[in-house]
């Protein structure tokens, strides 16, 4: 009992000293934690970010010593001390960053987490907390938690409902093989005379535009025509969905046989969205029709003239690239200047990996550089082309057609 006493006083101060720290600390200064957005999908592009920052009313409190934050469980993911760089504990976690900066007003210092295609994993609680001394001279705690969520998206019904419409589809498949196989051939046709195209427009580029601009027509024709034959075999299908129900019972000793159908077809499929999704786009800079912050260090270059865009991926209102089907694609980039002895670097980047480098010097009033690139590339990736440096009157050409951005897949994987 002797020996229980001394212990049972130390537990007694501690409790009392912490008790004493956050009350005072909640009492008189807050700090918050923000999480936006705080509720996301996985597998979605998006960033989250998650801000730990004190309340105005700290500048009165005393000396901010360390910031701390991270999930609850991981804590603390990074630290801020003053007069000192970031500590860093994110192990394997590529897709985190962190931010931080110590400011002499204290309510203007900060710590960031940007969390980037956020996955299940990243979902939890997640702890803001400052050491601060007061006026006393005593070693203070602020806390604040938040919490963040990444739902995991289920794609096993979206699956099962494509398969279900291929075997019902299978019949209206069978009558238009023939036609699929001649919008084949002409397809094939029509992409080896595109790519044709595109390796004449590096010496001929006015004529190839112009060829161009008549191919994008006929191809958008060609593509008015299969989605309208599309519409009208859908509307075909599901007038006989019904008769298709009451035919139930039968089919059900076909199954074996529908399934080497539903593999055939998904053969077919898979061949036919190779060749209609294959991705091509020509856009040229404009300089009266760009964004007005577009040609500045660290941002991205828009091309809001389109000559050519044949299929998904390119942007025009932001100048990125996204592919819409994995692949190898090809990248051109030429860029014209004007004003004697200005110049500028520009990276041509894949999400943030480095694909080439252009550099480009007016001495004589005009300039012309140009880059050009082969790259694998996964669905989804972005390709945009993004000022490394500049002077600062650097401009370009306001001719649409001398400075042109193109891209295209060659192979798809």
């Amino acid at each position: 009992m002797g020996k229980m006493a001394p212990l049972v006083s130390t537990i007694y101060l501690m409790f009392l000293t912490i008790s004493t720290i956050y009350h005072n600390g909640l009492a008189d200064s807050q700090v918050h934690i923000e999480i936006l957005p705080n509720e996301v999908n996985e597998m979605l592009p998006v960033e989250v970010r998650v801000s730990c920052l004190p309340d105005d009313n700290i500048n009165s409190m005393g000396e901010i010593m360390i910031f701390e934050l991270g999930r609850e469980d991981e804590m603390p993911m990074v630290i801020l001390r003053q007069n000192s760089n970031l500590t860093l504990n994110l192990g394997t976690k590529k897709n985190i960053k962190a931010y931080g900066h110590f400011n002499k007003i204290v309510s203007d210092s900060y710590i960031k987490l940007a969390i980037t295609n956020p996955r299940v994993s990243d979902s939890g609680i997640y702890l803001c907390v400052m050491h601060y001394i007061d006026k006393e001279g005593k070693l203070m705690e602020l806390r604040s938690q938040a919490t963040l969520t990444v739902h995991k998206q289920d794609i096993t019904s979206s699956f099962d409902l494509l398969v279900e419409q291929l075997s019902s589809l299978k019949e209206k498949v069978e009558k238009q093989e023939d036609t699929i196989n001649d919008q084949k051939i002409a397809i094939l046709d029509l992409k080896n005379e595109l790519q044709d195209q595109k390796i004449s427009i590096l010496t001929n580029q006015a004529n190839v535009i112009e060829k161009v601009d008549m191919k994008d027509r006929e191809l958008t024709t060609d593509y008015n025509h299969l989605k309208e034959e599309v519409s009208s075999l859908k509307a075909k299908v599901k007038r006989q969905e019904n008769v298709i129900r009451e035919q139930k019972s039968e089919m059900l000793g076909m199954e074996n046989r529908l399934q080497d159908w539903s593999t055939i077809l998904k053969s077919q499929a898979s061949q036919v969205n190779t060749m209609v999704k294959k991705a091509s786009f020509t856009s040229a800079f404009s300089a009266g029709h760009i964004v007005k912050d577009s040609l500045i260090s660290g941002a991205t270059i828009i091309f809001r003239d389109v000559f050519m865009k044949e299929g998904p991926g390119y942007d025009e209102k932001t100048g990125k690239f996204t592919a819409p089907t994995a692949g190898l694609y090809v990248f051109h980039l030429v860029l014209t200047s004007e004003y004697k002895d200005m110049y500028a670097g520009v990276d041509l980047r894949a999400n943030n990996r480095l694909l080439a480098k252009l550099f480009n010097r007016n001495q004589n009033n005009e300039d012309q550089s140009s880059i050009s690139t082969v790259v694998k590339l996964n669905k989804g990736d972005v390709v945009h082309a993004t000022v490394a440096y500049m002077t600062k009157n650097f401009k370009l050409w306001k001719t649409s057609y001398y400075s042109v951005f193109t891209g295209y897949l060659i192979k798809p994987l």
